[in-house]
């Protein structure tokens, strides 16, 4: 799994190894590059160009992710995705520049395993791609983030953090939450009350894919929930309630 960090000019260094795992079903493959995102200043023509050439690079089983950010910290329009990026990416956020790091890596743990919490369950890796690659070209994706003591606090919290951005959760064919606490119990009784708030929210063929996992850096007595919605067709969209538990001692 990489990331490319492109300037206004669409140069950029090597490919940073972002390192989380994936959960697979038995006998899947758990060593291919299967999450690629691509970020900088996408509205300008030269990275633009790039992300587009390093996302057909990589088309085929990965999932491509673009994070756009404006050259103005304040400026979060969805006019800054071209429709040249949001067809070439399975799904495009916005992001301001100085908040991009920190989105990468709730992004990250929201899909995948992150390689240095022992303690963490995800969805297969199967499902995540399920869910996303139907909205590729459709709409900006969408994040939303909430800490609190509480579960229903946090997800009303994150809600709120992407109805800002003018998001609208019955839109989306999709969305990928993750459920943080401090530890040391993983947060089952909070997922729970999380998803419900959720789906009272969404269409009622949308998918919810779900991660759940402890962070000693959080405050004791808080959890997290990060929420990243995409669009599309809600039609006919399974729901996914697979998943697989992170098998490290």
């Amino acid at each position: 799994m990489v990331r490319y960090d492109l300037a206004t000019d669409g140069r950029h260094g090597g490919p940073a190894v972002i390192f989380a795992r994936k959960a697979v079903p038995a006998g899947g493959r758990d060593d291919a590059t299967d999450l690629v995102i691509v970020s900088g200043p996408l509205g300008q023509h030269g990275a633009l160009a790039t992300a587009v050439q390093l996302s057909e690079r990589h088309a085929g089983p990965a999932l491509r992710i673009a994070v756009c950010e404006p050259e103005r910290e304040d400026d979060t329009r969805s006019g800054m995705a071209s429709p040249v990026l949001l067809a070439a990416f399975d799904a495009v956020f916005v992001v301001r520049r100085s908040a991009s790091v920190q989105f990468v890596r709730r992004l990250v743990r929201a899909l995948t395993i992150p390689d240095d919490t022992p303690n963490w369950i995800g969805c297969a890796w199967g499902d995540v791609r399920h869910a996303v690659k139907p909205a590729c070209g459709a709409r900006l994706a969408r994040h939303g983030y909430g800490t609190a003591g509480r579960a229903e606090a946090a997800c009303t919290a994150a809600m709120a953090h992407m109805e800002r951005q003018g998001a609208c959760l019955r839109d989306a064919g999709s969305v990928c939450v993750s459920v943080t606490t401090a530890g040391p119990a993983l947060p089952g009784k909070e997922a729970l009350d999380v998803v419900i708030l959720l789906r009272a929210a969404m269409h009622p063929a949308a998918t919810i894919i779900q991660s759940l996992g402890c962070d000693a850096t959080l405050p004791p007595g808080t959890l997290d929930v990060s929420v990243f919605a995409f669009g599309g067709d809600v039609t006919g969209v399974p729901v996914s309630t697979h998943h697989q538990e992170n098998a490290r001692p």
